[in-house]
């Protein structure tokens, strides 16, 4: 056995019928078998109609199965679609910037687990992205982690020609800031701040003073809740209606989610970045939360990425990104303490102090156990005391059954005093009852 039909090997035998798949594009690619180039064993797994197979990379564009359904602009998102034969795993990646070969960071989709027939994935294109002409490399196989280079012996790689233009984006950011829930609303509990805890910024993308896009960049740092909590934007000054939804794009942990994270059933722009925190925060062995506990803090925090286009561009106001509002709502299915109808559970929501719920929230659990909405404003207790909290830097979370007041004690006085006093409460940790992230 010479190893002439394997994907791997290097020996050609062009008297035998070609059984190997190249790639189209110019060898600076890594094409061609001299530079160890992409190639793939021909069989059942492929993009589009068929593969063709030959002995050598032809350079002739005879590939189907890949489409960029929208153009590539620069700062915005393409969608791509492709067809499958048959499930496989789908590696793919664009030359942004230009220089002739595909480096590990211009990765597009990683390991994506396709199905047969049409599949889609919407991709972002840098706001630094060159313009001009330039490749893209689709590669489907049963193995998993490929790179763009190297054979193996099931699928297709197809090479495709594409232009990038310059949109005239531009793109500006928040600071990260802090998100942090007590999920026993509307009883103070245990009051240890750590039941959803959240990292993460606002990017705005616009073209003179029209936005295009918002996106959300964010990490999620811990879950020391016992119920199932989801974790969700409300865009107060955006309605359902002015969203692009079939390029809204939700990425959690590197993985493009399918499924449409606006909320249905609303006319307010409600999305849902992590729909059940406490399965998406698999907690390590011996651990019974994640990332609250003593010991238990080797786990990474969960990293995800929303994306929120425009049918028409919205004109730039200070009250675009002020009113994006973080919050938690209860999934429904599950239990989430005595003053939650179980029937409903969803319209149980947490925001933070003194705003206003979603069209989803039944107002009949205001003014139940601790809470005192109706008399000193919305989601706190008599004492001023909150259910949630915005933290401009990162932060230190209580840990586990541990009570803010303890963890944090000049919290009590930033709270009660409406902000005025103890505003640098967040510095005054007591290290032994607060978690180092």
């Amino acid at each position: 056995n010479d190893g002439a039909r394997c994907a791997t090997a290097p020996i050609i035998d062009e008297s035998e019928a070609p059984t190997l798949d190249y790639g189209d594009a110019p060898d600076s690619y890594a094409t061609s078998i001299s530079a160890n180039g992409a190639r793939h064993g021909k069989g059942n797994l492929y993009f589009g109609n068929g593969v063709s197979a030959e002995h050598t990379p032809n350079q002739v564009d005879d590939d189907d199965g890949v489409n960029f359904v929208t153009g590539l602009e620069t700062g915005l998102d393409t969608l791509v679609s492709y067809r499958l034969s048959a499930p496989g795993y789908v590696n793919a990646w664009v030359d942004w910037n230009g220089n002739g070969q595909f480096d590990e960071s211009e990765q597009i989709i990683t390991e994506h687990l396709g199905t047969v027939g049409e599949n889609r994935v919407l991709v972002e294109v840098p706001i630094d992205a060159r313009e001009g002409t330039t490749w893209a490399r689709f590669r489907v196989s049963n193995t998993p982690s490929i790179s763009p280079l190297v054979g193996v012996d099931s699928g297709e790689v197809e090479d495709i020609s594409v232009s990038i233009v310059a949109s005239g984006v531009v793109e500006t950011t928040t600071a990260w800031q802090t998100a942090a829930f007590e999920d026993l609303w509307p009883q103070q509990g245990d009051y240890d701040f750590n039941d959803v805890v959240v990292k993460y910024r606002i990017f705005k993308s616009q073209i003179g003073n029209q936005v295009v896009r918002l996106k959300i960049d964010g990490e999620l740092l811990a879950v020391g809740a016992s119920y199932h909590n989801a974790f969700a934007f409300r865009f107060a000054n955006i309605t359902r209606n002015q969203v692009d939804e079939p390029l809204v794009r939700l990425t959690i942990n590197g993985q493009q989610i399918a499924k449409n994270p606006l909320e249905a059933g609303c006319n307010e722009a409600i999305l849902i970045a992590l729909d059940d925190t406490k399965v998406i925060a698999n907690t390590q062995s011996g651990c019974k939360y994640f990332r609250t506990e003593s010991g238990c803090l080797n786990q990474q925090p969960i990293p995800f990425s929303v994306t929120l286009p425009f049918k028409n561009t919205v004109t730039d106001s200070a009250s675009l990104i002020s009113g994006v509002s973080p919050f938690i709502f209860a999934v429904n299915g599950f239990d989430h303490g005595p003053f939650v109808d179980s029937n409903n559970a969803r319209a149980w929501e947490v925001h933070l102090k003194n705003h206003t719920p979603t069209e989803a929230f039944n107002t009949g659990y205001f003014d139940q156990g601790d809470d005192m909405s109706s008399t000193y404003g919305n989601f706190q207790t008599a004492n001023g005391l909150p259910w949630a909290l915005i933290i401009g830097t990162s932060w230190n979370h209580p840990k586990e059954s541990t009570d803010m007041l303890l963890a944090y004690p000049e919290f009590g006085g930033f709270a009660e005093s409406a902000g005025s006093a103890n505003t640098n409460w967040f510095r005054s940790a007591v290290g032994q009852h607060s978690v180092q992230n």
